[in-house]
């Protein structure tokens, strides 16, 4: 894993980061553009969760909705979607299977007959209590070596990265 071919190091008379980084440029190489290794991250991420997970008969998309449920109940389908960055339609569904699986309940919101909300459920709280667990394995791995200041400038970077995506090209 830690192979020193994918660590990027300042080269003398060489471009900066930030051009060698863009696909359009001569010295472009795949272990310079921020997002392999976001996607690499991501990835290795997602498959020790869902080993984690499948104790619990859940998926990612899943324990991202009692995330955010845990967080935030009663939250809607709409908010969940925005959360998670799930289309609507998927965040319902998932939302429903949440419920068959009696983790959460669905109501409608008091207030817009319209709106849709999540609660989790007793059994719900416990599932998110056990699995919390198991995702703090996965972090403290993922960042043992990290100080407070890195982790806290790897979350600003990575907002400012999704903040950007989101404005249209």
């Amino acid at each position: 894993m830690g192979s020193s071919r994918t660590a990027v190091e300042p080269k003398k008379g060489r471009s900066d980061a930030k051009s060698r980084a863009d696909p359009l440029s001569p010295e472009f190489r795949l272990m310079y553009w921020p997002f392999f290794h976001m996607n690499r991250a991501i990835r290795s991420y997602d498959t020790e969760m869902k080993k984690l997970l499948k104790s619990e008969k859940l998926d990612v998309a899943r324990w991202r909705i009692l995330m955010v449920a845990h967080e935030h109940e009663p939250v809607s389908v709409g908010e969940v979607a925005e959360e998670t960055i799930m289309e609507p339609s998927t965040a319902m569904r998932a939302m429903q299977s949440l419920q068959r699986d009696a983790l959460v309940t669905i109501v409608t919101r008091q207030s817009d007959q319209r709106v849709s909300e999540a609660q989790l459920t007793a059994k719900g709280r416990v599932t998110t209590d056990r699995v919390l667990k198991a995702a703090s394995r996965v972090y403290r791995q993922a960042f043992e070596s990290f100080d407070a200041a890195q982790i806290e400038t790897l979350i600003g970077l990575l907002a400012q990265v999704h903040r950007a995506l989101r404005d249209p090209i």
